[in-house]
């Protein structure tokens, strides 16, 4: 009797023994794939820009934050834009310059697109000149206006499309202003010269209080939009590639800048910013470009924010 009861309790023992190294592997084994990077994955494109449909994608999830969390959310910074007070209509490059002013809306209706390279422009004197358009050294310069819209006729970028083929140029220069607002817009440079190219698409200067929205910002720009000295930059839904060297430069004591549901692929290096800026947020967005490195030293928190490696 007394070895029966032996011959089960060994069996128990061993059976105990098999749960426990099974167990082992099993966590061992889980470990090892939370620790597994995939650096590679498949990009349609025709895929829409400014989506976060990952369904079939392969990725590597960038961390949750470099920085520390002593930052909320920067849109809790916005200040809402006060609306225009005229709405003006234009479909050629000499009556999009006429009507940038403050106060106004300016609705794009030019399907075939805007080339805004040659338009004649006053040189801009910072010592006497008032609030309006100037052509400086880099191309077509917004000073000092406020309360300013520039939308597109329809909710497809592409049939709004304001472009430069000078690829020195930039193809929109926002400097002291505040309460900017970029709808449904595509913006670069023609054609594609991407060696040649030494001047962005967006650059922005002691501007605040700034929308970017359902908007296209696209090579051979060297950058796609830069932010010296700006606060409150909130960007949603829109995408920048194919740009020759970062997608955004951040810089000079930028601060509160967000953005949100955003895609940007294609560009050798994803970011650059300095120490002096603060509150710079990724939210809900993808980065599918060469590298996954982040010039600079400056705060860059990411949330739901996924890096994506091309094959």
């Amino acid at each position: 009797m007394k070895k029966i009861h032996y011959f089960f309790y060994a069996l128990i023992c061993l059976s105990l023994c098999c749960c426990s190294d099974s167990g082992k592997k099993e966590e061992t084994k889980t470990e090892n794939e939370e620790t597994e990077e995939v650096v590679e994955y498949s990009y349609d494109e025709n895929e829409e820009e400014g989506e976060n449909d990952e369904e079939d994608l392969e990725y590597q999830e960038g961390e949750e934050s470099v920085t520390d969390d002593h930052f909320g959310d920067p849109a809790d910074a916005m200040e809402p834009l006060e609306s225009a007070s005229e709405i003006r209509r234009v479909s050629t490059a000499e009556e999009f310059i006429e009507a940038l002013a403050s106060d106004v809306t300016i609705i794009i209706e030019n399907e075939e697109g805007i080339d805004l390279t040659g338009v004649d422009l006053p040189s801009l004197d910072k010592d006497s000149s008032q609030p309006g358009v100037y052509r400086d050294n880099w191309g077509i310069l917004l000073y000092k206006l406020n309360n300013l819209t520039i939308l597109g006729g329809d909710k497809d970028p592409e049939l709004s499309h304001l472009f430069v083929t000078e690829t020195f140029f930039l193809v929109l220069s926002i400097e002291e202003c505040s309460n900017i607002q970029l709808r449904n817009l595509k913006l670069g440079h023609q054609p594609l010269v991407e060696s040649l190219c030494s001047a962005g698409v967006v650059y922005m200067r002691k501007t605040n209080n700034v929308e970017i929205d359902n908007c296209k910002l696209y090579g051979c720009g060297l950058n796609g939009l830069s932010l010296c000295n700006c606060m409150n930059v909130n960007i949603t839904k829109s995408s920048i590639y194919e740009c020759v060297e970062e997608a955004l430069v951040i810089y000079d004591s930028t601060s509160n800048v967000l953005l949100k549901n955003c895609m940007i692929r294609d560009c050798p290096r994803g970011f650059d910013t300095d120490s002096t800026c603060d509150r710079i947020e990724l939210m809900n967005c993808r980065i599918a470009t060469n590298s996954s490195s982040i010039e600079g030293n400056g705060p860059l928190k990411l949330t739901n924010t996924k890096w994506f490696y091309k094959k």
